[in-house]
């Protein structure tokens, strides 16, 4: 369990974690704040919502909401980790081939180390946590 801004929990539902404050979103502010993968920035740069077949889309709006609240490099770590949580998590709920579980936690991994190395660059607090 994770303790995220203002000592709210992550907690997991639907197989995913995420802040209490995402799972009482709507559908709709949901949709507002997350593209799905990639950056919102770069339309010229489209991402798959998908590892190998594993629909992640769930992951990244949540990791989206959670980039879209960080204020410091701490939270934005925290949110990172928790992308790549709930990547393995669907990952290991959908496939049972050993060989094509290591492949889609490889590609997990890239995107993990996509964000943690760029995610700042393309987050609305970008500006606060290069500061901090």
């Amino acid at each position: 369990m994770y303790i995220w801004k203002n000592s709210e929990l992550i907690t997991k539902k639907h197989n995913q974690f995420a802040p209490d404050s995402y799972w009482n979103l709507s559908n709709e502010d949901k949709n507002f704040i997350s593209n799905g993968c990639g950056p919102k920035a770069i339309s010229l740069l489209p991402v798959p919502d998908h590892l190998f077949g594993t629909k992640i889309k769930s992951a990244c709006s949540i990791h989206d909401f959670m980039y879209s609240k960080t204020t410091n490099h701490k939270e934005q770590e925290i949110a990172d980790k928790i992308f790549l949580e709930n990547m393995n998590a669907l990952i290991e709920n959908e496939c049972t081939s050993k060989l094509l579980k290591m492949l889609k936690k490889a590609k997990a991994y890239a995107y993990y180390f996509a964000v943690s190395l760029f995610g700042g660059l393309f987050s609305n607090t970008s500006s606060n946590i290069s500061n901090n």
